[in-house]
């Protein structure tokens, strides 16, 4: 009996002996000494660089492997922006506690300095009771005006006679910057150089706050803003290529134009003025074929010729705004213009007249 206990007494104490070791230390910057905090920390065995166990530093740095069998061991320690650092640490069964001291780890010289993120904004922007389209998204209408970005506009058509609807139906109602448009809005829209909106708001459920003349919907047109004690100056040129069918026009078609803006802002004051020429004429021709019957004579009318449009327009805006405090703001402006579109129909017609019953032409 004496025998079993003092054996027991002896695997006992070399047990103790072999899981009592303890591995300490901190990481640290090599060049500032800073500590690393939450540095990812590995122990692995030398023979076969087996994983035995791994964790995060304190906040000061500090790290502390307990319970580890004597061997050959080496510590590895991993940062974002840091090289590897490998320590080796031989572990002796007659140490109870291994004090590593601080690991110094060095800037990784691969690592990024500087990162520059940048994104682009997307076309169409859903809000809880509008969609919101970006004008400049919009590439085939620069140099155009307000028409021709509501021609891109989903849910918005405008004719050929320069009509709008909104999805369908005419009974809705046109803002400008939130404030509504007394006279008709194709004449104002059409004075509007499309390089001045930022955004077109489709408002399809209107709430209470807005004007009910507004059944079918809401159209917000916003225009670009100056930042606060900004100035700014912005000048497009359009030119339209000749036009591929003449249709034996008397005239060539006429396509270009240009606009010019210029704004200033301070804390209080805000000056803006700007002007736009737009030539926009269209090529057409008319085909057709009329005809009567009466009694046993046919009459047919057929007419071919030339049906073109000459479309022009200029404006000139400014306005001051003064705002002393944020609850009140002043303004004055001034805005004219002149548009005009003229149809040219030079159409010539062969009446003939035919007896239905012999099939001979009547002169």
């Amino acid at each position: 009996m004496k025998i079993f206990a003092f054996t027991l007494l002896i695997l006992l104490t070399s047990i103790a002996c072999i899981q009592a070791q303890t591995i300490s230390g901190s990481v640290a910057d090599r060049q500032t000494k800073q500590p690393l905090a939450y540095c990812s920390v590995a122990l692995f065995k030398s023979p076969d660089s087996t994983l035995v166990t791994g964790l995060l530093t304190s906040e000061n740095g500090a790290f502390k492997f307990e319970n580890v069998t004597s061997g050959s061991y080496y510590i590895q320690t991993q940062y974002i922006g840091y090289s590897k650092a490998t320590v080796p640490v031989p572990v002796l069964a007659a140490q109870n506690t291994i004090e590593l001291g601080q690991i110094l780890m060095d800037a990784d010289p691969r690592t990024l300095q500087e990162l520059n993120v940048t994104a682009d904004r997307q076309l169409l922007e859903n809000k809880v009771d509008r969609q919101v389209y970006r004008a400049d998204k919009f590439l085939n209408s620069q140099g155009g005006t307000a028409i021709d970005v509501l021609k891109n506009t989903p849910s918005v058509t405008v004719s050929s006679e320069g009509d709008i609807t909104l999805r369908g139906s005419s009974g809705f109602l046109v803002l400008i910057n939130g404030k509504p448009v007394q006279t008709d809005a194709a004449t104002i829209l059409n004075q509007i150089p499309a390089n001045t909106i930022e955004n077109v708001e489709v408002i399809t459920s209107p709430s209470a706050r807005f004007d009910p003349d507004g059944k079918s919907g809401i159209i917000n047109i916003t225009t670009k803003a100056a930042l606060a004690g900004s100035r700014s100056f912005s000048a497009n040129v359009q030119a339209g290529l000749p036009a591929i069918y003449r249709y034996d026009n008397l005239h060539n078609p006429l396509r270009f134009g240009g606009d010019v803006t210029f704004n200033a802002r301070s804390e209080k004051w805000d000056v803006s003025l700007s002007g736009n020429y737009l030539r926009n004429d269209i090529a057409g021709q008319r085909t057709g074929d009329v005809n009567t019957t009466i009694g046993q004579v046919f009459t047919s009318f057929p007419s071919d010729g030339e049906r073109s449009f000459i479309r022009y327009n200029y404006t000139a805006r400014g306005s001051v705004s003064f705002t002393p405090r944020s609850s009140d703001a002043f303004s004055v402006g001034f805005y004219t213009g002149f548009r005009s579109q003229s149809r040219r129909a030079d159409i010539v017609y062969n009446n003939t007249k035919t007896d239905l019953q012999t099939g001979d032409v009547i002169i």
